[in-house]
């Protein structure tokens, strides 16, 4: 499944900001999309979205007891 939430207008609809500014909803849009199953995210901010899924994917497999 691929996501594509990136600085889209819903974002600043639910926090107003330019487009530029859109990266922490992007974040928000994009781990919580990993939680739910998504496998591909398509980005403009493509290092910080990289961290920020690592991330969310070490803490999932930790709460579900997959880390050594």
């Amino acid at each position: 499944l691929l996501l594509g939430v990136s600085r889209k207008s819903f974002i600043g609809k639910l926090v107003p900001a330019a487009a530029a500014a859109r990266l922490p909803g992007s974040l928000a849009c994009a781990c919580l999309a990993v939680e739910m199953g998504v496998q591909i995210i398509r980005t403009h901010d493509v290092a910080e979205t990289a961290q920020a899924v690592r991330m969310t994917e070490a803490i999932l497999a930790q709460e579900n007891g997959d880390v050594e």
